[in-house]
């Protein structure tokens, strides 16, 4: 993976793995990304940080972000987002029956959060949230799922656009990582 990174600052990268409550399938629609990414850009206004990566699958979701080197709380900036969109969500969604959810209904009450050690195990974490969509047999490549910050990493040059393609050769191998991620 050709890559431009600036250099690797200890303790500030963190992945992250969301499930939604009970497997509850809440981002397939539009309307549920719109209201993520507000919830996302909001807390990023209040608590800085930098969105190195995202993937926003059915029922889950995982992030790659860097916090200020002055504070390793990454917590504060998850929860408020978690919180946002909890909040958004939970007015406008309804479970099985028509009911309205409640923001406890929205998120599992815990999530994943994995302090990145070093340089090649931010590149794999970056890998894997790009290539999950394919994991889960959503699409064939990371570039066909929108949902994710692929496309902007090729423009970073951080992949080749065919990256994770059958035409590209073997699917990376996630077996270092696979403890850490959640699923």
């Amino acid at each position: 993976m050709d890559q431009e990174h600036r250099p690797w600052t200890p303790a500030t990268a963190y992945f992250i793995t969301m499930p939604t409550f009970r497997g509850a399938p809440l981002f397939k629609g539009e309307k549920a990304m719109e209201l993520w990414l507000s919830a996302l850009r909001q807390a990023k206004q209040e608590h800085p940080f930098e969105l190195e990566g995202q993937v926003i699958l059915p029922d889950h979701l995982h992030l790659l972000v860097r916090v200020p080197q002055s504070t390793s709380d990454v917590a504060v900036r998850i929860d408020r987002a978690r919180a946002l969109f909890a909040n958004a969500a939970a007015a406008s969604t309804e479970d099985s029956g028509g009911q309205k959810m409640g923001p406890a209904e929205i998120w599992k009450r815990n999530y994943l959060e994995h302090m990145v050690a070093d340089q090649i195990e931010f590149d794999t974490f970056l890998d894997y949230l790009h290539y999950n969509p394919v994991e889960h047999g959503y699409v064939e490549s990371p570039r066909d799922w929108p949902y994710s910050t692929f496309q902007s990493c090729v423009e970073k040059g951080r992949y080749l656009f065919e990256w994770g393609t059958p035409l590209y050769g073997m699917a990376p191998d996630f077996s270092a990582i696979k403890d850490f991620v959640g699923e």
